[in-house]
């Protein structure tokens, strides 16, 4: 540890880091490594540390991961249940214009299961699905006239992105005066299944709610304008994991993997305690 870099550990094993404040100098006067700490070994943070790692940017990072959990992955992870099967708990897979996605899992050895998606939300008078015509729910018969104007306003999105890119979806269907019901059972479950995005999905970007049904490069289906969804598009699931971040992290040369270890705070300056 230098004089202006130092971690320190209480007594709960969690740790405080305190980031240089000047670059280090090695002994033949030529800049050190820049010491990055990542924290969170799940995709963001295992991408940053690959990128970091690789041959081009050789010599330039002192690379450190510390991931609370065990293992890496995140909110994506394998979980062995009591009978001994494994499931990948969290994210499951993802469409086939995640094409970086699918460029690393190959260059790493993992070919990706092909699906295709159907998907089903609620329950009885609020349910709905994409499964075809014969399957057609009441809901969606009475929001048929929500439906085919939204069609309408994806596109008016999407001809003027950079304005809504800046306006969520819930301000956009407040002011085309949608439906509560279309709001409620519709657009924000189907937001957060793309988005993963939780009770924040009220505040998704419009215009990246257009993109996934009107963007040739990110499409993930063609909006129908009687039954919103009516496609069962090629998808990809996960194959294991644990194995998929266990053979990403063994792709990152000199970076330093730390396990069980939260952050418990972040100290900026030169004055040490």
């Amino acid at each position: 540890q230098s004089n202006t870099d130092q971690t320190h550990f209480s007594s709960s094993g969690t740790a405080t880091y305190i980031p240089p404040t000047m670059e280090a100098h090695s002994a033949g006067g030529q800049a050190a490594p820049k010491r990055v700490l990542i924290v969170g070994a799940g995709a963001a943070g295992t991408a940053a540390a690959w990128s970091m790692s690789r041959p081009e940017h050789a010599g330039k990072f002192d690379v450190h991961v510390w991931e609370a959990a065990s293992v890496n992955g995140g909110v994506a992870t394998t979980t062995r249940l009591p009978n001994g099967a494994e499931i990948n708990d969290g994210v499951q897979g993802g469409s086939v214009a995640y094409r970086n996605t699918l460029l690393i899992h190959k260059d790493l050895g993992f070919d990706p299961v092909p699906v295709h998606m159907k998907v089903s939300f609620g329950l009885k008078e609020s349910s709905w699905n994409n499964h075809g015509a014969d399957k057609e729910t009441e809901l969606v018969r009475r929001l048929r006239n929500d439906i085919a104007k939204f069609g309408r306003v994806l596109r008016t999105i999407n001809k003027w992105e950079k304005v809504f890119i800046l306006v969520p979806i819930s301000r956009v269907l407040k002011m085309w005066n949608f439906s509560q019901d279309f709001g409620d059972k519709m657009i924000y479950p189907l937001t957060a299944l793309f988005f993963g995005t939780g009770n924040q999905t009220p505040h998704v970007s419009s215009a990246i709610i257009a993109r996934v049904f009107l963007d040739p490069d990110m499409r993930l289906f063609d909006y129908d304008n009687e039954r919103l969804l009516s496609q069962t598009p090629e998808m990809f699931a996960f194959r294991k994991l644990g194995e998929i971040y266990a053979a990403f992290s063994d792709k990152c040369p000199g970076v330093t993997w730390c396990h069980n270890r939260p952050v418990q705070s972040i100290v900026r300056g030169t004055m040490l305690p």
